[in-house]
């Protein structure tokens, strides 16, 4: 008995590492999709940076006051555009990593359904055998209850307490 309940457990901490797994390539999605709307809104306010930047430069020789904004946009633009481009050199790691998680889990989840689907054969065929012990112990008892008693004397002995007339 103690047998099917190990298993039991067993195939349920598989389960719960299984869906640990599956809800962390899922968050991981998640933050995937969030990286990548982050990315495309960095992006959507560094391109624009770059054509004011350019603009400014060229108006520096008429408008010297404006140096130092552009030197402040300057200082913005470029570790922008850095973490873009740490950004995207990441994402093919990570969607890789992803995939091989998927790659993962998705044969784990197929090895927890078999081995669930076979400890509940055990158990039947568990159930079965119990069933069957009982009706051999029924029969053993139904035996043992027919048999002379084993204090008594035995039918030679019988006979020749018959024969000397001894009762």
């Amino acid at each position: 008995m103690r047998l099917p309940q190990q298993l039991g457990e067993a195939l349920q901490a598989a389960t719960d590492t299984a869906r640990s797994v599956d809800r962390a390539v899922r968050e991981t999605l998640a933050a995937l999709r969030d990286a990548a709307s982050d990315l495309e809104r960095v992006r959507s306010t560094v391109e624009p940076q770059h054509a004011r930047v350019a603009a400014i430069e060229g108006g520096l020789e008429v408008l010297p006051a404006l140096a130092a904004n552009v030197e402040r946009m300057r200082a913005t633009v470029e570790p922008q555009h850095a973490r873009v481009a740490a950004i995207e050199s990441g994402l093919p790691v990570l969607a890789a990593e992803v995939e091989r998680i998927r790659e993962t889990v998705e044969p784990q989840h197929l090895r927890v359904e078999a081995i669930q689907h076979a400890v509940g054969r055990l158990e039947e065929r568990l159930a079965e055998l119990q069933q069957a012990l009982q009706a051999v112990e029924g029969t053993v008892e139904d035996a043992t209850d027919r048999l002379p008693d084993p204090d008594a004397p035995g039918p030679l002995a019988r006979a020749r307490d018959t024969i000397t007339g001894r009762s």
